[in-house]
Formats: structure tokens, C-alpha cells, sequence
């Protein structure tokens, strides 16, 4: 347990209960072995459930959540970070890996807007959620002039 981290994921879990009962089948022979092998995966099992647990979300880059199991009003995190580009490319800023397309194409975007792309015309894109007018959904495409202004 002292390689294992404070909180892991299923798949994570099943790989080592998986390598523990290999160890004990390696070792281990008699008429007790499979009453050993059951108390094994059965104390392993306690041991993930009593506050063991990851969070089994994955980042829209396949990278899993490194927090504890939570709930969803936490927001998720791997600590992993990138540099990315603003609407307009005249910014950069690193970003969280992101676990829903709101983050990856919204939230980001707009933080960086004030600072610089909101300066620039924008047009938007439309692209139909429901028949209402009302829920009409949006894209902000951002023009950048040429030097010559067009």
C-alpha cells in the first residue's frame, strides 16, 4: 500500500488487487489458499472503499482526474496545464486540461477576451439547439484586419 497513491481509480484498484493475488498464488499453496485469497480481495476491497476512491472522470484529452471521489459541484482536476492561444492568437495563457466542452471552448476563451480579442469586430455563428429563436445557441468568429484595414 506505501506505492499506492491516498485515493485511486477503479482500473487502478483491479490491477493491484490483481498483482496481490498473483503474489499470494506465487507463494501461497494448501487447502486454506482459496479462503486466504477471498480474505485478501475482501480486506482490499474495504480498504478502496473506506475512503480510497478516485474520481473516475476523464479530461476531454484522456487524462484522468486526480482528486478523491466527489460530487458534481467540485470541479475536476488532473493539475495538468497547456498554453494555449486566444481567439485571435495575439495572447497566450496556460489553461487546466479540460473536462467538459464548456471549459474547453467557452470559459477559456472568454477569460481572455477582456484582455484582448473583445477589442477586435466579431461575428456570430448560429447553429440551431431548439426551434425557439430565444434558445439559439451562438460561436464568436474574430476577424483581425489586414494593415490595410479590410
Amino acid at each position: 500500500m506505501d506505492s499506492l497513491p491516498s485515493h485511486y481509480t477503479h482500473a487502478t484498484h483491479q490491477r493491484q488487487l490483481q498483482h496481490a493475488l498473483h503474489i499470494l498464488r506465487s507463494r501461497a499453496k494448501g487447502p486454506a489458499f482459496s479462503t486466504y485469497a477471498a480474505k485478501l480481495k475482501e480486506d482490499c476491497e474495504a480498504i478502496w472503499e473506506d475512503g480510497r476512491k478516485g474520481c473516475e472522470s476523464i479530461s476531454l484529452t484522456g487524462n484522468a482526474c486526480v482528486l478523491p471521489l466527489h460530487d458534481s459541484t467540485r470541479v475536476h482536476s488532473n493539475r495538468l496545464r497547456m498554453r494555449s492561444a486566444c481567439s485571435c492568437g495575439r495572447s497566450i495563457s496556460y489553461r487546466s486540461d479540460p473536462f467538459t466542452l464548456e471549459s474547453a471552448n467557452h470559459e477559456f476563451y472568454m477569460s481572455l477576451s477582456d484582455k484582448c480579442c473583445s477589442t477586435l469586430p466579431q461575428h456570430r455563428l448560429f447553429w440551431e439547439k431548439s426551434t425557439k429563436l430565444d434558445d439559439l445557441q451562438h460561436w464568436a468568429c474574430v476577424f483581425i484586419p489586414n494593415h490595410d484595414g479590410h
